[in-house]
Parts: C-alpha cells; sequence; structure tokens
C-alpha cells in the first residue's frame, strides 16, 4: 500500500511536466508531421496523433514510476550513472516501441528503418527533457541546502 501512495504521489508531482511534454509531442507531429499520414480525413488525424502523445505520457508514467518505484529511493541506484542512465534508455525504448507498434497497426504506416530513427529521435529528446528537468531540480534543492548552510554560519 505505501508503494501505491509513493506511485501517486509521484505522478501528482511529475504530472504537469509530463502532460507538458505529451503535448509538446503532439504539437510536434501536428506541425512537421514527421509521418506521411494521407489517408486519414482531419479528425482521425489529430486521434491519431493525440495517441502518440498518450503513449508517451503512459511510457513517462510507466518508467520513472512503476519500473523504478523501488530504485528511486535506494541510494545505491541514485549514486550510479549507470542506474540513471537504465531509466533513460527504458522510457525511450518503451516509447519507441509503443510508437512503433501504433504507427504499424492504427496508423497503417509501412515502418521503415528511417521512421524508426525518427521516433527515436523525437522520444529521445523526451528523454533528454526529463533528464534536464531532473538536474534543475536536484541543482534547486542542493541551493536551498546551502542557502541554510549559509544562515546558520552567518547566525553564529
Amino acid at each position: 500500500m505505501m508503494q501505491l501512495d509513493n506511485f501517486f504521489s509521484q505522478v501528482r508531482q511529475d504530472f504537469r511536466l509530463i502532460l507538458t511534454l505529451g503535448f509538446g509531442v503532439f504539437l510536434f507531429v501536428l506541425f512537421f508531421q514527421p509521418f506521411t499520414l494521407n489517408h486519414f480525413d482531419f479528425n482521425n488525424h489529430l486521434l491519431l496523433i493525440s495517441g502518440l502523445a498518450a503513449i508517451v505520457v503512459l511510457s513517462i508514467i510507466l518508467s520513472r514510476n512503476t519500473f523504478f518505484l523501488g530504485l528511486h529511493n535506494n541510494k545505491q541506484f541514485l549514486s550510479n550513472p549507470f542506474g540513471y542512465l537504465l531509466e533513460g534508455v527504458s522510457l525511450t525504448a518503451l516509447s519507441t516501441l509503443g510508437f512503433v507498434f501504433y504507427l504499424l497497426y492504427v496508423g497503417d504506416i509501412a515502418i521503415t528503418f528511417y521512421i524508426v530513427f525518427k521516433i527515436v529521435l523525437i522520444n529521445s529528446a523526451v528523454t533528454v527533457i526529463l533528464k534536464i528537468n531532473d538536474a534543475f531540480l536536484w541543482l534547486k534543492a542542493k541551493n536551498k541546502e546551502l542557502e541554510k548552510d549559509i544562515e546558520l554560519i552567518s547566525s553564529k
């Protein structure tokens, strides 16, 4: 029960960022059209693209919160750069796999190596943005710790 509470609190904490990334993928695919979706009318085209955004949102929730829920509380995992890298690789792989199957079976698109390469680039950008956000939050927490230390030293 405690892990389920941790799961929902983590999702609630990151929900704005996760939705922003999903919306960003939606807008990127809508405006730049990296995949040829010509055989759909406009409404189905928007539904297909929103499905891609939903895949990104679900893969972020799964990789950040479910697969590594127990590992995020482990101090050894957090200090190990390979564990941090494993989370990013799993997010990229999971969302890429979701994109490929969704575009193949729902979008009825012939999957080529070039399309998979574009999918990997899109999903890698999501992973990089998440890692930059994590680094920003970590630096912000360190800055607050240093401010408390400065206040403590200056009050003596």
